[in-house]
């Protein structure tokens, strides 16, 4: 047995155990075995399942909906999330769909586990929901399978959204689909989108011209120029807004989200936002004031008058401040209750679960703050900068680069506090990992 042993020949059947004395010898003998020792010699060690239970779905312990699924997605079993057996050489990967199998589309993928090669990813964390359930599951009929958001039925009274464990579908698109990457994670919404590429699109096809080349046709209406870009950066962050106060009601008013933001009432307000902004734009940016390029100072500037002088700091600089303070402000408090309702399962959790529970509600207050932050700082500069300084060059990067460049960084604040989203663009896969015998993997 000990030669067996130290070189994984073969298994181990008992023939007959009742040839066993009444000292049960033979029993104990194999009970006491340490067929997980890493021996030595020429040999290949067998890693044994680090778990007594059996937490996969078997024909003898499901029906034919459960039988099988695996995953952060898949129905619970006894409270865990389900995995693959081992030591089923047909059945031990769970691939990207969240069923087990084998061959590469089940080991081999971006998503995949192989519990065969290394069965302690058993135990990896989280093993079990970090917060209570508010999600559809695999087993789901549908319109429900998958799906989040206010369009799909409630559960429980409250609005369906994405197992944030679940690291191939914890984003929730503006759709209302489960999944990972740029269309589900970082979508700030078609008209924020919109208003935006309008912004940055007239900055490269109209202002950069006229300075580049220096043309005075373009510089005489260069105030169309200067209503589009104030227009379109105050509906950017007007909108900003409306997805903060999204965010605040969906975890302060749960049972209400739904009829806030309705689809009929989210339509309501969107135009609303587009209807106020513009109209505001077009009595004070083109009827009383104009924001043009003067050639003196070699950046946009409202007309040079009492009146316009305080239109563009009421109703441009304190205005847009106290909206991106107000934006962070409401952040928090949406963090804050998050954090209270985490509260209420942490101590169902493994402290590993518990860390990445933190992990992400930092990471979130991380990006809240820094974008607030950038929105904060271009005003200052653009406001700010021209008085203090004289040199052109300070001056352009200070007010126009700063301008047109904040919109990026909103952007770029998103992929560099985002794994997900990273992976996303650079096409990152997971790559496995060679067995181990004696620790637990851990992220």
């Amino acid at each position: 047995m000990k030669y067996a042993t130290e070189r994984n020949l073969g298994g181990l059947m008992i023939w007959a155990l009742d040839l066993d004395d009444d000292a049960d010898t033979l029993l104990n003998l194999v009970s006491s075995a340490d067929l997980c020792s890493e021996g030595s010699g020429d040999k290949v060690t067998y890693t044994c399942v680090p778990i007594d239970e059996v937490r996969w779905w078997t024909p003898e312990n499901s029906d034919e909906k459960k039988q099988g699924q695996c995953g952060k997605s898949a129905p619970l079993i006894n409270g865990f999330y389900p995995v693959c057996d081992p030591d089923d050489p047909g059945f031990s990967c769970c691939g990207a769909a969240g069923y087990c199998g084998s061959g590469k589309e089940y080991c081999d993928c971006k998503g995949c586990v192989n519990y065969r090669q290394d069965p302690n990813l058993i135990l990896k964390d989280p093993v079990k929901p970090t917060r209570p359930i508010q999600w559809y599951t695999q087993d789901a009929p549908d319109g429900k399978r998958g799906r989040c958001g206010k369009d799909v039925p409630m559960i429980n009274g409250e609005i369906a959204i994405c197992n944030p464990d679940d690291d191939t579908k914890h984003c929730c698109s503006n759709g209302g689909y489960c999944g990972v990457g740029k269309e589900y994670c970082s979508c700030e919404g078609s008209n924020q989108a919109l208003a935006d590429a309008l912004h940055s699109t007239t900055f490269l096809l109209y202002f950069c011209p006229m300075v580049l080349l220096d043309q005075p046709l373009m510089k005489e209406f260069s105030h169309y120029c200067g209503f589009i870009l104030l227009f379109c950066y105050e509906l950017s962050v007007k909108i900003h807004l409306a997805i903060s106060i999204n965010r605040f009601c969906a975890v302060w008013a749960p049972y209400k989200y739904k009829h806030i933001f309705s689809d009929r009432n989210t339509k309501i307000y969107i135009f609303g936002i587009w209807v106020f902004t513009g109209s505001v734009a077009v009595l004070f940016y083109e009827k009383f004031c104009h924001f043009f390029y003067d050639d003196q100072i070699h950046f946009l500037t409202f007309t040079n008058n009492s009146f316009c002088g305080y239109i563009g700091w009421y109703g441009d600089f304190l205005k847009n401040a106290a909206i991106v303070a107000a934006v962070v402000s409401i952040d928090i408090f949406t963090i804050l209750k998050v954090r209270q309702m985490s509260k209420k399962v942490v101590s169902n959790i493994s402290n590993q679960s518990q860390n990445n529970l933190s992990h992400r509600e930092v990471r979130f207050l991380k990006q809240t703050v820094t974008q607030g932050a950038v929105f904060m700082l271009e005003l200052l500069t653009y406001f700010f900068v021209p008085l203090y300084f004289e040199n052109k060059w300070i001056v352009f990067f200070g007010t126009s680069f700063a301008w047109v460049a904040v919109h990026a960084v909103d952007g770029m604040v998103v992929v560099l506090l985002n794994s997900e989203v990273r992976s996303f663009l650079i096409g990152q896969r997971s790559k496995s990992h060679g067995p181990s015998t004696n620790r637990a993997t851990a992220n």
